[in-house]
C-alpha cells in the first residue's frame, strides 16, 4: 500500500493485480448485477484518512454495488474500438452506470 501524507490528510493507494476467480465468484455472489465484470482487481483501495481520525475508503465492491442494472452509459476507455475488434464474437452487449 502506497500512501502519501499531505497537510492534515493521509492518502492510501493499494493497487493489486487482477484477481482470481475465487473474488469473480465472491462479487456475484454480493452483487445484483447480470453480469460482473470480465476483470475485477478486487483488492484495490483508495483510503482518505484526516488526522482527527475522520475518513472514508472507496473499493472495488463498493464501486460495483452502485452500479444501475437499468441504465446504459458507462464505457472504459478504448472499449468502443476492442468492441469493433470483436464484433464476430463478442456477447457483451450491456453498459451498466452508477446510481
Amino acid at each position: 500500500m502506497s500512501v502519501v501524507c499531505l497537510s492534515c490528510w493521509q492518502y492510501a493507494l493499494s493497487e493489486v493485480f487482477l484477481s482470481l476467480m475465487f473474488f469473480v465468484n465472491r462479487f456475484e455472489a454480493q452483487l445484483d448485477l447480470p453480469h460482473v465484470p470480465d476483470m475485477i482487481f478486487a483488492d484495490n483501495c483508495l483510503r482518505l484518512v484526516h488526522e482527527s481520525g475522520f475518513g472514508i475508503e472507496f473499493t472495488t465492491l463498493e464501486a460495483l454495488k452502485r452500479v444501475g442494472i437499468e441504465q446504459d452509459i458507462i464505457h472504459v476507455a478504448n472499449a468502443k474500438a476492442w468492441k469493433e475488434a470483436r464484433l464476430v464474437s463478442c456477447s457483451m452487449v450491456h453498459i451498466f452506470l452508477p446510481l
